[in-house]
């Protein structure tokens, strides 16, 4: 009879062993996806700076020019723009125009003119060292030359610069800032000028994902409006990026199911604990107390 009894309990003891280590499995299993789940979530988009498009004429030009660009906002890992550059003078008075591109968006970049098709472009000349406050680097600039000066040029611009970046549900676009010359840049022997005084520039984030919900745009844009900005310049420029944050509400519905789906887990993680705590204590406290009297006796 006890011998009977002593196998009932060593397969008790078995038995509450391999449900130890099945609660185990399942603790560290539901841990661990909790983490992943939970820390992928807490991921906040974030993009290096845009670089800036700058706009230049040659001579001395006095007759102002209207500017629109135009991003592509279905284009998030790579950067493609329309850049019109329009203006009012009469033939006789239109420059030449130079278009500067400096940053990270100048790598891998190429631009055509919509009638005359590829633009070469050419380093930035000047000496070693220059620097300053509206192209940064100047040896991280490249330019094209538009000539002759039509009525409108409309460029066409093609880079691997990623425009946003996407984290869950967030996503961040940096648009290039539109700008031009400091007055008496050095660009060694290139004949390059601010845009006249009274140059309009209209910078627009176009065809953004259908569920875009815009939290924040630096600078700031009307309430409601479209994802634009327009300013009339003068000889010291513009704004140097643009930065829109917004949510796609597609994938905030997925982030908050993600959400629930981690707490579920969490809560199973938790049962799963308190399963092997009593497992644990039924497994190894009658083995104590069975040495403790077999010591007495």
């Amino acid at each position: 009879m006890a011998q009977e009894l002593k196998s009932v309990q060593e397969e008790e003891h078995q038995r509450r062993k391999g449900q130890l280590v099945i609660a185990l499995v399942i603790l560290v299993v539901s841990v661990a996806t909790s983490f992943i789940i939970f820390n992928h979530s807490g991921t906040a988009p974030a993009i290096a700076e845009p670089g800036v498009i700058a706009i230049a004429e040659t001579g001395s030009g006095s007759v102002p020019i209207d500017i629109t660009a135009r991003f592509d906002g279905q284009s998030h890992g790579s950067t493609k723009a329309v850049l019109a550059i329009t203006s009012g003078g009469s033939p006789g008075s239109r420059a030449e125009v130079i278009v500067i591109v400096c940053g990270d968006l100048q790598n891998g970049l190429s631009i055509s003119d919509r009638n005359s098709g590829p633009l070469p472009l050419k380093p930035l000349p000047g000496s070693p060292g220059d620097f300053d406050s509206q192209l940064g680097d100047h040896a991280r600039c490249s330019f094209v030359t538009v000539s002759p000066f039509a009525f409108q040029v409309v460029l066409i611009f093609n880079s691997p610069q990623a425009l946003a970046s996407i984290a869950d549900e967030r996503i961040l676009y940096a648009l290039p800032g539109i700008t031009t010359l400091l007055p008496h840049t050095p660009l060694g022997k290139l004949d390059a000028r601010p845009w006249p005084t009274g140059t309009t520039v209209n910078v627009r984030l176009t065809r953004a994902p259908q569920d875009f919900s815009l939290d924040a745009a630096i600078p700031s844009i009307q309430e409601g409006g479209l994802l634009s900005w327009d300013y009339v310049a003068g000889a010291k420029g513009s704004p140097l990026e643009y930065r829109i944050s917004g949510v796609l509400l597609d994938r905030q519905d997925e982030a908050q199911n993600r959400t629930f789906v981690a707490g579920v887990i969490a809560g199973v993680a938790g049962a799963a604990l308190i399963w092997a705590v009593d497992l644990s204590a039924a497994i190894f406290l009658p083995r104590r107390k069975s040495r403790r009297s077999s010591s007495t006796a």
